[in-house]
């Protein structure tokens, strides 16, 4: 079984970005994409992914508001919180309601590969 992958992000062209940047990185995964926090629990409720990639400032729910949902409904995925907000305390925030991980969006292409190897697993890359 294909791992799932779900994209939080409201910035169009950016979710696309990195959408073909996973596609390209890991072809065996089933990605699927979200543009707020309450589209990406109807997609978690409907799919279980198993990493989520969101972003903090999002339409009406934030982030980090949606990470405790979705760990409410289920703990199994990693989320790994990308954005541009480098202030410790969005970090501890996310941390503390279940993020795997944190991410600055311009360190991205160099932090991410490495926190989502092992969570995909062998041959998921080329």
């Amino acid at each position: 079984m294909p791992t799932r992958i779900l994209i939080v992000e409201d910035h169009d062209l950016f979710r696309r970005n990195l959408h073909s940047w996973l596609e390209g990185n890991f072809p065996t995964c089933t990605i699927s994409e979200a543009a707020s926090g309450e589209e990406a629990l109807e997609i978690v409720r409907q799919t279980l992914p198993h990493i989520i990639l969101m972003d903090i400032t999002l339409p009406h729910m934030n982030g980090i508001a949606t990470l405790r949902q979705i760990k409410a409904i289920n703990t199994a995925p990693a989320v790994i919180m990308l954005t541009v907000h480098q202030e410790s305390f969005y970090r501890t925030d996310a941390l503390e309601a279940g993020a795997a991980a944190y991410v600055a969006k311009q360190e991205m292409y160099t932090h991410l590969l490495p926190i989502l190897m092992p969570l995909i697993g062998n041959g998921a890359s080329r």
